[in-house]
């Protein structure tokens, strides 16, 4: 994350500031593939590592009702 958005979130900026940062058009995230969809139908050994990508991906347009929110650390359960 080098956007100015990320680094005012780390540097623990108020929300003042938050709110004027511009939002990145892209981002870094654990997503799915639509290729993939199906990959496992029929298939005894699921392994999500398959299927699970990490890479750029584009910012979505939010919605007038919807938030943005700084995720700075996660984890998947795929029991």
């Amino acid at each position: 994350m080098t956007d100015s958005l990320a680094q005012a979130v780390l540097a623990g900026a108020d929300a003042d500031v938050l709110e004027r940062e511009p939002v990145p058009d892209r981002y870094t995230a654990a997503h799915l593939r639509v290729e993939d969809v199906g990959v496992f139908d029929g298939v005894e050994d699921k392994d999500v590592r398959r299927t699970l990508h990490v890479g750029d991906v584009p910012m979505p347009e939010l919605a007038p009702d919807e938030v943005l929110v700084a995720v700075m650390a996660s984890s998947v359960n795929y029991n």
